[in-house]
């Protein structure tokens, strides 16, 4: 690389953060950014300008629009989510028609769904587990009554090499006091039910088994009770993320942005990716 380019480089990665950070200080009402957050923030430079790179259609930082990128990613470095650790943050770029400006959505990973409902648990989680369950497995619920003391389930994989058709799913949390255990369940028919933004789409076509699991690991977030206090300390950060998200997808369907993910095969459940 010339000594034009790196000074250039430099030149973008510092307006990036700086402009990252003078929306995430307007975002938390002043609030002093931390070194971690500041951290998080270099580190989305880096993925997106590898992102950038990767694209089929070269992809430079000079038509991103910034301006609509930062406040994301301060809502993101708000929250706490890495970019860097795998399936947590994903950075989805794309042209838009209209403008020619490059506009980079961004879209939480299953990780970072998780990391998110135990950040917020009432309950002190220790572990968030979810599972297909196929036609030939062995499947049962056990919920809290007199007798059980908590959620728990029987779960057998009776023929690993012939399971059937996906006839379900389950996801299971357990707590540090396993009082609060708790079980979630989808059938076939509610995943499907599930699918409707439109940027998903195709990846339901190519991909179907992972975002089946995707979808059961949102809900089980969703059922996690969350605690009073620290929603309300958060509020306008969750509010900010629900509404984007939302505007994304309306976003993604005007503009087409199923040809561009289906380019990049970008999918945040790889096919050997295991839940612990």
């Amino acid at each position: 690389m010339s000594e034009n380019s790196k000074n250039n480089q430099i030149t973008i990665s510092e307006k990036f953060a700086d402009t990252v950070i003078k929306n995430l200080n307007e975002l938390t009402h002043g609030i002093q950014v931390t070194t971690e957050q500041k951290n998080l923030i270099a580190g989305y430079f880096l993925a997106i300008d590898t992102t950038l790179k990767e694209h089929p259609d070269n992809l430079t930082w000079k038509d991103v629009n910034l301006q609509k990128l930062a406040p994301s990613l301060a809502n993101k470095a708000a929250l706490g989510l890495d970019m860097n650790i795998k399936n947590t943050l994903f950075a989805i770029p794309y042209k838009n028609k209209s403008t020619g400006l490059v506009i980079v959505d961004l879209q939480v990973g299953y990780e970072g769904e998780k990391y998110l409902a135990m950040k917020f648990s009432k309950h002190k989680i220790k572990d968030i587990r979810v599972e297909l369950v196929y036609k030939n497995d062995t499947f049962k619920v056990i919920k809290k009554d007199a007798q059980h003391p908590y959620d728990d389930c029987i779960f057998e994989i009776n023929n690993p090499f012939d399971r059937g058709d996906i006839i379900g799913a389950f996801g299971y949390v357990s707590y540090d006091d396993p009082q609060y255990n708790k079980i979630v369940t989808l059938s076939k028919v509610e995943i499907i039910k599930r699918k409707a933004c439109s940027k998903s789409e195709k990846f339901w076509g190519k991909w179907y088994d992972q975002m089946c699991k995707k979808t059961m690991i949102k809900e089980t977030c969703r059922q996690i009770e969350v605690d009073a206090e620290k929603i309300k300390e958060y509020k306008y950060l969750l509010d900010f993320k629900e509404k984007e998200e939302v505007e994304q997808c309306q976003e993604a369907a005007n503009n087409e942005i199923q040809q561009n993910i289906e380019t990049q095969e970008i999918i945040d459940i790889d096919v050997e990716d295991e839940i612990p």
